[in-house]
């Protein structure tokens, strides 16, 4: 058996036919007998073309199906071991290859289809969604072959996770971070159970946005150690259920992806609702108002309940977009309270930019409507989540005790959670805008009309024409439209373009971009007025995907959780 001199392994000769980067015949055949693990022809077009086969040497000329680096592939041996962090290190420097769908192959390419059995592959780079999808036409044949494997990896993750006991997670945590990385990470968080839930909810948020192509196939290829723990129980465009040994289940919900969650975001009136607190029988006194017989109840699912016991009403506004899609979703989520009360399940809701929103106001509405579920039971962990309401929302949640129930991380350079920061400005300019729209095209319309009925006069231009255009040039008429927002007495006086002004609540991490630098907080007004004034000069949409969250994350962690 001959060894080739380079890798000193046996040889494996190249025999490739074609260019494999751009599938073209080649000219001339490749000549002597070379190990395809070093060297390989390609066409003459992609002969600049070199990879870092072996990152400790230099660049070589091989092709897509031979050049994959060595250390990707030790990578993917040690499967569940310790992640070394210098093969971290040079996983993020090589132009990471693409891998195959099947669990059961793994072979890594350079190519969109797999060499060995013709499926997609997806790219390997890290903390990126494994998103499985044919990028060409797809053919009914792959796609079946696609969905086939999806159900068989959905049922063969089932029977693993039901076999897994409190032990085996430890271990499985413990192999990830040996030395307690994760809760050194995140301190403020409280306990490692905690800290797990923020991890697992980090996977639970990226997979919501894969119901509608292999959800299975992508959970058995993250290159989180910890997701093998997870198994999906549902999934559907609202939202993806999971659920973890020990009777955990993470409900999460995906954000902006299609025109219906566009519309949903857009939606920047408004919305005013009120819930009755009041004592059960033989309570008394302010200072039972955070106490665990407290209970918040909907005046109207609860008519003259209030008069009864003695009820406080407690107003506050909300987006409109966000908390119709959470009420909507609601009456779904009776279902996984039922198992909190009678089955000792823990929840815990996640999301990613509306689905952080829409997954904060479902958890709160249901320990709002739910006063035999115990809070300790209940999580609530979002992602580049936009603010939903205001300071009397705010104020509703520290008066029952919810804060150590919420947790919003928050990258640096993340735009979205920031904008409704600014919006008074937005909104201004938003109604602005649309009267100016309005009154310029009933304007026009009207103009049309009187000059087709012979009423302007001989210079075409009228007394009525004047006046619209000194109404258009000065603005009248936008900021004074109606506006939806609905203003009581004894509130803070505020413009109808304005609004009241949004607010924080629950605990709020931000994460540098190299996970460096990390900040904790509960007080409402100091994540505001952080999400207000840090990293505007430089925060952009690129830092509020789920990959840049993911990165921020890691990084954070396998740093050993040190501050600057």
């Amino acid at each position: 058996m001959c060894t080739c001199t380079c890798c000193n392994k046996a040889i494996q000769y190249c025999c490739c036919r074609t260019c494999s980067r751009c599938s073209k015949p080649l000219n001339r055949l490749p000549r002597g007998r070379h190990c395809k693990r070093c060297w390989r022809s390609v066409c003459s077009a992609c002969t600049t073309r070199c990879r870092y086969v072996n990152m400790l040497g230099p660049p070589e000329v091989v092709c897509d199906g031979c050049a994959v680096p060595h250390s990707i592939a030790f990578l993917n041996e040690r499967k569940r071991g310790t992640p070394l962090w210098g093969l971290y290190v040079l996983w993020g420097a090589t132009d990471a290859p693409a891998v195959c769908v099947t669990p059961s192959c793994g072979t890594y390419a350079y190519t969109t289809l797999c060499r060995a059995c013709g499926l997609p592959t997806v790219s390997s780079r890290a903390h990126v969604t494994r998103s499985v999808h044919d990028t060409r036409k797809p053919s009914p044949q792959v796609t079946d072959e696609l969905r086939f494997l999806d159900v068989r990896e959905y049922h063969d993750r089932e029977a693993v996770v039901n076999g897994y006991s409190s032990a085996d997670v430890e271990e499985t945590f413990r192999s990830c971070f040996p030395r307690g990385e994760d809760v050194a990470a995140f301190p403020h968080i409280g306990s490692a159970c905690e800290v797990r839930n923020l991890l697992m909810s980090l996977v639970a948020a990226g997979l919501a946005y894969e119901y509608n192509r292999a959800p299975s196939l992508t959970l058995s290829l993250s290159d989180f150690p910890f997701a093998c723990l997870l198994k999906l129980v549902r999934y559907n465009r609202r939202y993806t259920v999971l659920e973890a040994p020990g009777k955990v289940k993470f409900i999460s919900f995906p954000g902006t992806h299609n025109p219906e969650t566009v519309a949903v975001s857009l939606r920047l009136s408004h919305v005013k609702r009120q819930r009755w607190f009041f004592h059960k029988e033989g309570e008394a006194g302010a200072s039972a108002c955070a106490s665990s017989t407290d209970v918040i109840g909907d005046c109207n699912s609860r008519p003259g309940l209030h008069q009864q016991v003695g009820g406080l009403p407690l107003h506050y506004r909300v987006h409109a977009g966000f908390i119709r899609e959470a009420e909507n979703l609601v009456p779904q989520m009776e279902e996984f309270v039922g198992e909190a009360i009678h089955h000792g399940y823990r929840l815990v809701f996640s999301g990613h930019s509306l689905g952080g929103a829409v997954a904060t106001l479902v958890a709160l509405q249901l320990l709002q409507t739910h006063p035999d579920l115990a809070r300790d039971r209940v999580r609530c962990f979002t992602f580049g989540a936009p603010l939903v309401g205001d300071r009397q929302l705010t104020e509703l949640v520290q008066r029952f005790g919810l804060t150590p129930n919420f947790h919003h991380i928050v990258h640096q350079l993340d735009i979205v959670p920031r904008l409704l920061c600014t919006y008074e400005w937005l909104r201004g300019c938003v109604d602005e805008l649309a009267g100016r729209a309005t009154l310029l095209f009933s304007s026009v319309k009207s103009w049309v009309g009187r000059f087709s009925s012979g009423e302007v006069d001989e210079g075409g231009h009228s007394e009525e024409a004047d006046t619209i255009e000194s109404r258009i040039r000065n603005g009248e008429g936008a900021v004074n439209a109606e506006s939806p927002v609905e203003v009581e007495d004894g509130d803070e006086p505020h413009s109808s373009a304005s609004g009241p002004r949004y607010a924080c609540f629950g605990n709020y991490h931000f994460l540098s971009d190299d996970g460096t630098k990390f900040f904790s907080t509960d007080n409402p007004e100091a994540a505001y007025q952080t999400l207000r004034g840090s990293g505007n000069e430089k925060a952009a949409v690129r830092s509020h995907r789920v990959f840049a969250y993911n990165r921020a994350i890691f990084l954070r962690v396998y740093t050993n959780g040190r501050s600057t």
